[in-house]
């Protein structure tokens, strides 16, 4: 649970942050456009998904998700549970993949 992984840095702006040492880099921002981008479809977000779990297999994924950026709606249909509301400013904890248990 106190896990740390490399992937905490996944990806931040280069002016903020060398990331040249980062593999894959656009790669990885590709996925984050994906994933807050309310207008992709499911399919899109599954394959996300899909790689995610497979980079870490049998593990819970959360992701912090402001309302502004995706809606509770959107989340929801995309099969993320919510596991922490924040109501002063929408910045919400979701489960992303609860078929895994935990």
């Amino acid at each position: 649970s106190n896990l740390l992984h490399e992937r905490l840095l996944y990806a931040k702006a280069s002016q903020y942050f060398y990331t040249g040492n980062i593999a894959a880099y656009d790669e990885r921002v590709s996925h984050l456009e994906v994933f807050y981008n309310e207008a992709a479809s499911m399919d899109d977000y599954q394959k996300l998904l899909a790689r995610m779990m497979d980079s870490l297999p049998g593990r819970p994924l959360y992701a912090v998700v402001k309302d502004a950026e995706v809606s509770p709606e959107v989340m929801e249909q995309r099969g993320a549970r919510l596991v922490y509301e924040d109501e002063n400013d929408g910045a919400n904890v979701y489960w992303l993949n609860p078929e895994a248990g935990g």
